[in-house]
């Protein structure tokens, strides 16, 4: 949810804070929970069919996951491969292509899709209410998922 909230902004969407935001619904594309769960499901009824990558995950162990995603893509990737494609895909390589490569086309907009590449981040926006609220409609999803 924070990294559409800050999607959105960045593409010049007129978006007040980010409490109001978790609330609007006219914002999402859908509520986060119910597109979540519908991956999930889809996954319990065929496993081989999608993997769940959770953006923790990919931080702790970038290359675990990434060659988890090629096995499960039938991808033939040796390590230094896959090594090679974690280094190339580092935050801060990933800012500068950005950077180099995508015009400013709105005005006040940044249009930036790279953030800071961290998680936990939503432990500094969500507020004691938010989270009630958000544990209240997405709370079976984020348990699903080892969140909560």
């Amino acid at each position: 949810m924070l990294s559409y909230y800050h999607y959105l902004k960045g593409f010049g969407q007129d978006i007040q804070d980010f409490s109001s935001f978790l609330r609007d619904y006219s914002k999402w594309p859908g509520p986060w929970s119910t597109h979540v769960e519908a991956a999930l499901d889809a996954r319990e009824s065929e496993p081989e069919s999608i993997v769940i990558v959770r953006f923790e995950d990919l931080k702790e162990d970038a290359v675990r996951e990434l060659r988890r995603m090629a096995k499960f893509a039938n991808i033939d990737a040796s390590e230094q491969d896959l090594i090679r494609a974690v280094e190339r895909c580092h935050i801060s390589n990933l800012k500068a292509l950005e950077e180099e490569k995508t015009p400013s086309t709105r005005e006040g907009a940044n249009n930036r899709f790279f953030w800071s590449g961290k998680t936990k981040q939503w432990e500094d926006v969500f507020e004691d209410e938010d989270l009630e609220f958000f544990y209240e409609k997405a709370g079976s999803v984020l348990s699903r998922l080892s969140y909560k």
